[in-house]
Parts: C-alpha cells; sequence; structure tokens
C-alpha cells in the first residue's frame, strides 16, 4: 500500500533557507512530495530570495507577517497538506540520503505515531558529534509533587558510537521527526501557547498522553548545523523567539498544563541554556574571545549569566 508523503519546513533561528538544505532535502524525496514552507515575517530582501527559491524547487511558501513559531508552523502544515505522513524539519537541517524513506519504512514497520531520525549536530568548521539519539521523558508523581524526568540519550557522543538499531524513545527533538497525521490530527500535540522552550519536551509528553508509539530510527540521520553567531538580517527572529519573555511565558504555561511545581531542574537548565545561546548574538560575546564551546558548562553557568546581567544594568 503506498502512503503518501508531506513536508513541512519551520524557521528556527534564521528567515532563510539555504539552498544547499533545500538540494539535500528535494534530492532525496519521491518526484511529486509536497513541501510547505512556513515564513514568519521575514524581511523584504530575504522574501524575494525565499519566492524565487519556491519557483525554482516546487515549494509551497506560506508567507505569515509575524513570528510563526514550530508548533504553528506544524498546525497550518496538518491543515494544508493531505497526507499520511508529515515530514516536520528545520530550515538549518540537513537531511542524509534515505532519511525521508527509512523514517516511513520504520513508521509501518512497528506502527508507530511519531519517528525520529539520529540527529547529529555539525559545527561551523564541519565537524560532527551526535546531537540526539532518542531519550527519556517523563512525569513522576513525589511527595513534593509532580516531578519531569529527562536524559539525552546519547548527547555529544562521538559518531563512532551512535546506536545501530531502531528502538522505542520518550524524548522527540524538534529539528527533524515524522508524524502519522492521522494521529497528529486527532490529538492536541502541537502547543501553539508554547513558542519555544519547551516545545519538545510538551510534545514528547503529549505524544504519550494520548498513547502514541515513538520510534527512533538511527538508519535515519539528520544533520543539525549549529550556529556560530547570528547574522545582522536574523537578529529581530532571533531575539523574538529566545527572549526571556517568551522563554517564561512558556515555562509557566507547561508547568500549569503538567501540574509541575514552581521549580524543575530540567526546566531551569533550558533557561540556562538559552542564556548561554543568546550570546551568538553579541558580537562581544566572552565565550568567542576565550575560544570556548558555546554550550559549555562555563559559558552556560558563569561567562553568558554574568554577561547579559551586565548588558541588562548598563
Amino acid at each position: 500500500m503506498v502512503h503518501s508523503l508531506g513536508v513541512v519546513v519551520n524557521q528556527r533561528d534564521r528567515y532563510d533557507w539555504p539552498e544547499a538544505l533545500i538540494a539535500a532535502l528535494f534530492q532525496n524525496l519521491p518526484a511529486g512530495t509536497p513541501v510547505l514552507f512556513v515564513d514568519g515575517g521575514s524581511p523584504p530582501a530575504v522574501r524575494d530570495v525565499l519566492q524565487r527559491s519556491a519557483e525554482q524547487w516546487g515549494f509551497a511558501l506560506l508567507r505569515r507577517e509575524a513570528f510563526t513559531s514550530a508548533n504553528q508552523a506544524r498546525l497550518l502544515a496538518l491543515e494544508r497538506l493531505s497526507v499520511s505522513y508529515l515530514l516536520c524539519v528545520e530550515n538549518d537541517v540537513r537531511l542524509a540520503p534515505g532519511c525521508a524513506e527509512a523514517l516511513v519504512a520504520a513508521a509501518e514497520r512497528h506502527w508507530a505515531d511519531v519517528v525520529v531520525p539520529l540527529v547529529m549536530e555539525e559545527n561551523d568548521r564541519g565537524r560532527q558529534r551526535i546531537h540526539l539519539a532518542g531519550g527519556t521523558c517523563r512525569l513522576r508523581r513525589t511527595w513534593g509533587g509532580m516531578r519531569l524526568h529527562v536524559r539525552e540519550h546519547q548527547w555529544h557522543r562521538a559518531l563512532k558510537q551512535q546506536p545501530s538499531e531502531p528502538c522505542a524513545t520518550e524524548l522527540a527533538e524538534y529539528h527533524a521527526l515524522l508524524l502519522r497525521t492521522s494521529f497528529a490530527r486527532a490529538h492536541p500535540l502541537h502547543d501553539a501557547a508554547i513558542e519555544s522552550l519547551p516545545e519538545v519536551l510538551d510534545f514528547s509528553l503529549a505524544v504519550q498522553r494520548f498513547g502514541g508509539r515513538c520510534w527512533l530510527e538511527p538508519a535515519a540521520v539528520a544533520v543539525f548545523l549549529t550556529p556560530a553567531w547570528v547574522l545582522d538580517a536574523n537578529r529581530p527572529l532571533f531575539a523574538h523567539r529566545w527572549s526571556d519573555r517568551i522563554q517564561r511565558r512558556g515555562i509557566a504555561h507547561f508547568r500549569r498544563k503538567w501540574g509541575l511545581g514552581p521549580w524543575s531542574w530540567v526546566l531551569g537548565s533550558q533557561l540556562s541554556w538559552v542564556v548561554a545561546h543568546r550570546s551568538l548574538i553579541r558580537s562581544g560575546a566572552l565565550h568567542r574571545h576565550l575560544s570556548l564551546e558555546v554550550y559549555g558548562l562555563l559559558n552556560r553557568r558563569l561567562l553568558a549569566p554574568l554577561q547579559e546581567w551586565f548588558s541588562s544594568s548598563s
């Protein structure tokens, strides 16, 4: 039986969709696969480039005049694409050959509602390591209330340590994943009230709440291209998505929704990651002067928070 596939691409830290990533997607899709790129408020110059790319490659361009989160983009795609499976990809991800086919085959083989690839990360010098190979994401009721437990498998391990066999996973990263659309349309998996963090945790818990089957397929590989800095043209998008206001509003909603207490180590760790991530927008970021990794412990725990505090108080 032939099952139709559609693709939605959403913006993450940049407005555009680089030509090399478009080519990597289309070279590995069956002919005629519908692809939708959701453009949330890109500046006119980028909008024009996206329009030309859409005409060249044959993807649909959905233009909105304001920031559009990953959750909003996926809800829009579920409304517009009549397909059996929806491949969700962010615009800084390169799909390896055979990724889409392997994800669909895994969904059919395991009757999975969500299938995630092995996600690699690649820096601006071309060095790769494992970003995520599934993980644990669950709620536990304790004497102090509901607690969130999250563990990312194989995080930042060397490529040679990647898993070889498909397996169930509770954690589904947003960089790239496959959705069975009948399941996604039947249940509220994408909460539009969460515009950034903690979208991944909310999605992973929602899949479990509604009895979904989520699998990791290591034969499918997606490469997340980690940014070294943020170009001036992308600053409005980056600054809005990773603003403290957006993060805290999303986390407050997430806590109420899942009955979590006022403090969570997991959510606190995510906020510290965001502070480090925001240092990409600073030309004088301390981690860059000291040749340190932006997400390393020293920058996350000390340098980035310290520099952000001085910037806000000056």
